[in-house]
């Protein structure tokens, strides 16, 4: 069983928008439910929508490629907290050479893991994840959703890392 996974991203960022929309359709394309957020109507404030969907998911993903996080992205780690009650749940990638993740309000409800394109590999990010993400209980369903969520994080890590390189020149 595959885990359904909320992929958010901060509004007005194109580079995490676009790939928290690729991540939903290679999800899609390969037997993932991703759910992203409902912004069109609302640009600041969590909507019904938005709510439902990140209650009706596994896992709270972000890319924080170079920003802080939005005022409407910490209100849905807050909604995604009240859901999970567990951390581990709500995964927040951040490149540290761009963004203040750190000094967040939030940062004590989620779990805060870099990623430097430039100086990191995929493979080296997947082993810090496995690491916090790790299921102790040895089910089935569980290593499957596991495995779910480190091959869609690994395919995200890899279109940021890409997006980084191609950006440079």
């Amino acid at each position: 069983m595959r885990p359904t996974i909320f992929i958010s991203y901060n509004s007005g960022v194109q580079q995490e928008e676009t790939l928290a929309v690729r991540l939903q359709t290679i999800g899609a394309v390969n037997g993932f439910h991703t759910l992203l957020p409902d912004r069109f109507n609302h640009k600041s404030v969590v909507d019904r929508e938005t709510i439902n969907r990140i209650q009706e998911s596994d896992y709270f993903l972000i890319f924080a490629t170079s920003h802080r996080l939005s005022k409407i992205v910490e209100q849905e780690i807050e909604i995604a907290f009240q859901h999970f009650k567990d951390p581990s749940k709500i995964i927040v990638l951040y490149d540290p050479n761009g963004s203040n993740i750190t000094s967040s309000p939030h940062s004590d409800k989620l779990t805060l893991i870099t990623f430097d394109p430039h100086n990191e590999t995929v493979d080296l990010v997947i082993k810090k994840i496995i690491n916090v993400i790790s299921v102790e209980e040895k089910s089935k369903e569980k290593k499957e959703q596991q495995n779910g969520l480190l091959a869609l994080l690994g395919i995200g890590l890899g279109l940021w890392a890409l997006g980084s390189i191609i950006n440079e020149d």
